[in-house]
C-alpha cells in the first residue's frame, strides 16, 4: 500500500534505505490519493470524478477502510453510498461486484 501513496522515485530510495538497515528520518514525496465516483457515460467514454481524501482510517483484520473527503460540487446534498446486504441474504452462486486490490503491490511487481 505504501508504494501506492509515495512517488515512485522518492519509493525507490526510501526501499534501497531499508534494505541498508538505516533508522535516518527519511523524506519522501507523497502522492495525493483519492476516492474515484463514477458519473456517466457520454458515446464511449465513461467520466469519473475523483475527489481527495482528507484522511482515513483502516480496519485490516476486515479489510475495511473510511474516509474523510474534502467538499465536492457535484455532490452538495452528500456523496453517495453503497448499502451493505444483510449476511442472511447472500448465498452461493450469487453475482457479486468488488472493487479492490486485494493482493496489494503483489500485481505490480
Amino acid at each position: 500500500m505504501l508504494r501506492a501513496l509515495v512517488e515512485p522515485d522518492s519509493y525507490k530510495r526510501m526501499m534501497k534505505r531499508v534494505s541498508q538497515g538505516s533508522e535516518e528520518p527519511f523524506e519522501a514525496s507523497s502522492i495525493r490519493p483519492y476516492v474515484v465516483f463514477y458519473s456517466h457515460v457520454t458515446g464511449t467514454k465513461v467520466h469519473f470524478l475523483p475527489v481527495p481524501i482528507v484522511n482515513g482510517i483502516t480496519k485490516t483484520n476486515f479489510d475495511l477502510a473510511a474516509f474523510r473527503l474534502h467538499a465536492h460540487a457535484a455532490f452538495v446534498n452528500n456523496f453517495p453510498t453503497l448499502p451493505i446486504a444483510d449476511y442472511d441474504e447472500i448465498h452461493e452462486a450469487m453475482e457479486i461486484g468488488t472493487c479492490g486490490f486485494p493482493l496489494g503491490n503483489f500485481l505490480q511487481e
